[in-house]
């Protein structure tokens, strides 16, 4: 799209295109052009699981951060959910059991790892988010919801899974995402995972997501950067809620 060109003209001007975890963003956005990660990245090494960790996950673990968030999302946010990018399900199972009895959450992840060591079966599913329509058809989902996904992707690509996730999500939707970007004075913590591969700053996505039809849903975005919680999950990144915009 016209955001994902802009970005390459600018990065051609600053001098061609670097890999995972390089060409970090100036002011201007620029950013780092590179393809996703293969899904066989994404296993027990990356998550930490064991005595070579290949990003800056160390164990990962039971969240403290799920029961509280899903706690949020029920209270704020109308089901069905999907996360996407769902790693091990924490989110999805702690949703199934705020929701209870008439709620219902489910998550894909691209991770056959996570997928095969998920918490959350049988509602976890393995597919691309820049694909879904094998899974899921218009509109099923009243918020759609991720973690750390859209930094996995280079600008192009990320447009395309916002308007994947646009896509399933029904016309009184939300979508409610976590998205890391190398913060000031917490830049290690994006550049430690060498999938991260759109380094541009938390405007460049606003504007994406204004350019698929979506806006800032300021009121809700303020809380739940509020929230008691968010220490616990915005490691290196900023919750924003967008709304369809009218």
């Amino acid at each position: 799209g016209a955001l994902s060109r802009l970005a390459d003209r600018r990065r051609e001007r600053r001098g061609g295109q670097g890999g995972p975890g390089a060409g970090r963003a100036g002011e201007d956005g620029v950013v780092t052009v590179s393809h996703p990660a293969d899904a066989d990245f994404y296993d027990a090494h990356y998550y930490g699981h064991t005595d070579t960790p290949t990003a800056n996950y160390r164990g990962y673990g039971e969240p403290g951060w799920s029961r509280p968030l899903a706690r949020w999302l029920v209270a704020n946010t109308a089901g069905p959910w999907l996360d996407a990018g769902c790693a091990f399900g924490h989110l999805v199972r702690d949703l199934n059991r705020e929701a209870a009895p008439g709620g219902w959450a489910c998550g894909v992840e691209w991770s056959a790892y996570a997928v095969e060591h998920t918490v959350a079966h049988p509602n976890i599913w393995q597919a691309d988010v820049r694909d879904l329509a094998r899974a899921f058809g218009e509109g099923l989902f009243r918020t759609v919801i991720s973690m750390d996904l859209l930094e996995h992707f280079a600008p192009a690509e990320t447009e395309r899974v916002i308007a994947e996730l646009g896509r399933v999500c029904s016309v009184d939707g939300v979508q409610v995402h976590l998205i890391g970007w190398p913060l000031p004075g917490r830049e290690d913590g994006h550049y430690s995972d060498p999938s991260h591969v759109n380094h541009t700053p938390i405007g460049w996505y606003r504007r994406a997501f204004a350019a698929a039809g979506w806006r800032l849903d300021k009121e809700r975005t303020r809380a739940l950067n509020l929230h008691p919680g968010w220490r616990r999950t915005a490691w290196c990144g900023r919750w924003q809620v967008y709304r369809r915009a009218r």
